[in-house]
């Protein structure tokens, strides 16, 4: 049973050992393609190929290597865009030498060791963030709502109140689309609330990994004589 622990003991110091490896990138690409070693790398992400799936290519003084998905420092599954990983920070990974292809060498799905933020990394996160919404004359819907209420006129010879939601697109294009009434009040009163809605200047568009996407919204129109 003693000889059993030792023997035990000795595998797990020496997988331990051999995990805590650190090398270069020209050492990591010139080890032999049946190489089963785990390494450690560090250097400076130098693109990112592919960011919904955490491609990119880390860099360091001696060359470049492709990381083909990054995982957390438990192993785990959180999203690249929950790692928030950009071009410019400090990554040391842990993982294994692998070939795709015959052709490319890589470490997949390399374990994140250590992340260091490079000096614009908080201002691109908060610009991401902002970006993920829609923009109205620099405000959000909350303004639109505002300038909704100071635009719309009591129909005459209309004698109902209450409240009209509208739910309508902001496109692309920043333009408002698709409008329609989700809660009506009376036809008179449903007739404004598009029109209104409908003469929007263009929003600034939310984005999407630094493209325009669409977004909906519904909201309360409050009619009162």
């Amino acid at each position: 049973m003693k000889k059993l622990f030792v023997l035990a003991l000795s595998l797990l110091l020496g997988v331990a050992t051999q995990a805590q490896e650190r090398i270069s990138v020209k050492s990591f690409l010139k080890k032999s393609d049946t190489d089963t070693t785990t390494y450690i790398l560090r250097g400076v992400v130098d693109y990112i190929r592919n960011p919904s799936n955490g491609n990119l290519y880390l860099k360091d003084r001696t060359g470049r290597v492709l990381l083909y998905g990054v995982r957390d420092t438990v192993g785990g599954t959180r999203s690249f865009y929950q790692l928030q990983i950009l071009q410019g920070d400090t990554l040391e990974v842990m993982g294994k030498r692998t070939v795709y292809n015959q052709q490319t060498i890589e470490m997949k799905n390399a374990r994140l060791v250590y992340h260091g933020k490079s000096r614009t990394h908080d201002a691109t996160i908060a610009q991401r963030a902002a970006e993920r919404h829609p923009s109205f004359k620099n405000g959000d819907v909350e303004t639109f709502i505002a300038w909704v209420a100071a635009h719309v006129k009591y129909p005459a010879g209309c004698s109902a109140e209450g409240t009209v939601k509208v739910k309508f697109v902001v496109g692309r294009d920043g333009g408002v689309q698709e409008t329609e009434i989700v809660q009506s009040v009376d036809p008179l009163l449903d007739a404004e609330a598009l029109r209104v809605v409908r003469s929007s200047p263009k929003w600034r568009p939310a984005k999407l990994n630094g493209n325009p996407v669409r977004t909906t919204y519904t909201i309360p129109i409050i009619f009162s004589r």
